[in-house]
């Protein structure tokens, strides 16, 4: 159990550090807020001031500028985002 969670916890930070490679701040929030502090969506959408529907248009926008920002993830962090 400790190796997963040490697992888990270094998979956490690479993701941050990933997220933080956005140039955009606002696709960073949204990702972090979501992701990283495990926000609902209305939460995600308070925090940025838009209403759910736009801020879920702007997710899949922060998930594309993900997987491009980051291209040498693996193939299976990137097939996830991509999704």
């Amino acid at each position: 159990i400790n190796e997963l969670i040490d697992r888990l916890i270094d998979l956490k930070m690479t993701t941050v550090e990933q997220i933080e490679n956005i140039d955009d701040g606002l696709y960073r929030t949204i990702l972090t807020e979501r992701y990283i502090n495990n926000k609902s969506w209305e939460d995600v959408s308070k925090a940025i001031n838009y209403g759910e529907r736009r801020t879920l248009q702007y997710h899949n926008d922060a998930l594309r500028e993900f997987a491009n920002v980051n291209k040498d993830c693996s193939k299976l962090h990137c097939n996830a985002v991509n999704k």
